[in-house]
């Protein structure tokens, strides 16, 4: 069985759960179409984000035995430049510790901003994420700079 196949079949038993009877594009269909599956203002993306975020952080100790000194702060996109921004980005702490990093969230037009991609989103930019593989390379002291700073995205996006 492919690996398109058993998420399919997994995707058919999530919608049967549900009391779903159509078939996998019907399902998904029927979630992007579902005001209940969206956000309904910014503040319930900000709780929501900061939710996930907490959740994750107090499981990194189980996973990872390395943490970074800096902490990551989940902040909204300003207004200025949120209606043409990605829907979340990670904004490494400097080097002196003198802030956190950032976990910026895309909060406008809420109803247009899925529930559902809201934990991904918290993962990959946050924790365990961008968080721990950029914050904790910056505090590699032994490695020359450009190896604790460089963006090499095959690095930055392959973690």
């Amino acid at each position: 069985m492919s690996w398109l196949t058993k998420i399919h079949a997994e995707m058919s038993a999530v919608a049967r759960r549900l009391g779903f009877e159509g078939d996998t594009a019907g399902f998904l269909e029927r979630v992007r179409s579902d005001p209940g599956n969206f956000a309904g203002s910014r503040d319930e993306l900000l709780a929501g984000y900061r939710t996930i975020l907490a959740e994750a952080q107090a499981k990194l100790p189980a996973w990872f035995s390395r943490l970074p000194a800096a902490p990551c702060e989940v902040k909204a996109i300003e207004e200025y430049r949120e209606k043409d921004c990605v829907a979340a980005f990670y904004y490494a702490p400097p080097e002196d510790g003198s802030r956190p990093a950032y976990f910026y969230a895309n909060t406008y037009d809420p109803p247009s901003r899925p529930r559902y991609n809201m934990r991904a989103l918290t993962v990959h930019e946050a924790v365990p994420g961008h968080h721990l593989q950029i914050a904790l390379a910056m505090e590699l002291k032994d490695l020359p700079h450009f190896r604790r700073h460089a963006g090499f995205t095959a690095f930055v996006e392959g973690w």
